[in-house]
């Protein structure tokens, strides 16, 4: 396999799906950061580096002092309380954050930065409806002119974006088409504005059109995510598996030697219980791409699916001795090493189990795993106490599902078992005993 000369665009993307055990995909892995919460140029950014620092230092007062300096060298700065809040919005304070802005609000109701900036954390919360009424309220306030004219150009492309984030996640395609349509021509030098408006595009259906825009950005920004890839993920979301597999091969034989759209794609062959097709890919992979840590660990999963444990063994021991401290990689090594017939290696696997539930005491992947060793060891009272901390969450993934209703019928209780068996069966996500599984029925 060598790499494709086309490439022009990087899949070095955010995590495609959130973890090896669930499998979930979220296409709003592939956005950019929003850029909307800067609104400052960069001479700009000069002069409020020192309430920046100070604001880093938890200094309060000093912010205060060196915003307020620099609010005298320039009237094209948001007011103190508005770069307060972003500050707070971008290190993850959204308490502090609305605590901010609704303060601001009541001496100054007329800001329309202040109800940007609570539509961009009604987004990052997914709660859209909420977004949407505070940006149609600032858009409102930005006709009336209500913003100070030396802020206008740095607020307004903010404004567009999220606005067209908003419509986007609203499904009103036109309109989305037409705020990102907007924001090329408002930030005339970024190149995200034509991918996002191509991203828009094939979620509409306009595949071919979108692909087109988005690699027409990846031209003069290959820091965007690939077309293909972001492509394949939105099908996956649509269900449409059919289309998603085209675009997920399309993203391989762009760049065949990235770890990023292989992983993907061995993933979501993983989560549709295709783990054959999943280790003939892996098989001609070569050694460069399967060096890369996520892939090994789909390759160690693959075994596992296929009953295959002292590959997974071999496969886990290796990344295990690169990175001691990995913990998903510990977990998966305890897995397979409680299936051997070597009781010292059977030890091990309790002593890895005991090891991450240590580290991780409410984790459900940690709690799982340890439960399933100490079931496995023939501890079947300590399996019991614990699983019995996973009773009463909403939904467990398939695998933990399946380790209770093996508790159940150890307990006797085989019909109670058999319906955690079929739920665990019917349930999405990465399931290496869903075969064994179908088979207890």
């Amino acid at each position: 396999m060598g790499k494709s000369k086309s490439s022009v665009c990087s899949t070095s993307t955010p995590a495609v799906f959130t973890s090896a055990t669930t499998g979930i995909v979220d296409t709003n892995a592939t956005l950019p950061p929003s850029a909307a919460s800067t609104s400052i140029s960069v001479d700009q950014s000069d002069l409020v580096k020192p309430a920046v620092k100070a604001f880093q230092l938890g200094d309060r007062a000093g912010f205060e002092t060196s915003y307020e300096a620099a609010l005298k060298q320039s009237n094209a700065l948001p007011t103190a309380p508005i770069f307060l809040a972003k500050l707070q919005i971008d290190s993850g304070r959204i308490g502090d954050a609305m605590a901010t802005l609704e303060q601001y609000a009541m001496v100054s109701s007329n800001d329309p930065e202040t109800y940007i900036a609570l539509g961009e954390i009604a987004l990052r919360a997914s709660r859209v409806t909420d977004a949407w009424l505070q940006l149609k309220h600032a858009d409102e306030l930005m006709m009336q002119d209500k913003i100070r004219e030396s802020r206008r150009n740095f607020v307004t492309p903010g404004l567009v974006e999220l606005r067209a984030e908003v419509a986007e996640r609203r499904q009103q395609w036109d309109e989305a088409e037409a705020l990102f349509g907007k924001l090329v021509v408002l930030r005339p030098d970024s190149s995200l504005p034509t991918w996002r408006l191509g991203r828009t595009k094939v979620l509409r259906g306009e595949i071919e059109q979108g692909i087109e825009l988005m690699n027409l950005a990846c031209q003069k920004d290959r820091k965007l995510a690939a077309p293909e890839l972001t492509t394949a993920m939105i099908l996956v979301e649509q269900k449409k598996d059919t289309e998603a597999e085209k675009w997920f091969q399309a993203a391989i034989r762009k760049d065949q030697e990235d770890p990023i759209g292989v992983n993907a794609y061995l993933n979501w062959l993983l989560l549709n219980d295709r783990d054959e097709d999943a280790r003939g890919l892996i098989d001609k992979l070569p050694v460069e791409v399967l060096a890369n840590r996520n892939i090994q660990v789909r390759q160690g999963i693959a075994a596992r699916y296929a009953g295959d444990f002292l590959k997974a063994e071999s496969v886990f021991s290796a990344l295990s001795q690169l990175a001691p401290d990995d913990l998903e990689v510990a977990d998966q090594l305890a897995l397979v090493l409680v299936e051997s017939p070597n009781e010292g290696k059977r030890a091990r696997a309790a002593q890895i189990s005991e090891s991450n539930l240590r580290r991780l005491p409410n984790n459900e992947t940690t709690i799982a795993t340890a439960a399933w060793v100490q079931f496995k060891l023939g501890s079947i009272d300590v399996a019991d106490q614990l699983l019995g901390k996973l009773v009463g969450q909403i939904s467990l993934s398939p695998q933990t599902a399946f380790y209770v209703s093996e508790l159940l019928k150890a307990n006797g209780k085989s019909e109670e078992s058999k319906k955690v068996l079929e739920a665990a069966i019917r349930s999405p996500g990465i399931f290496p005993d869903r075969k064994r599984a179908r088979k207890l029925l």
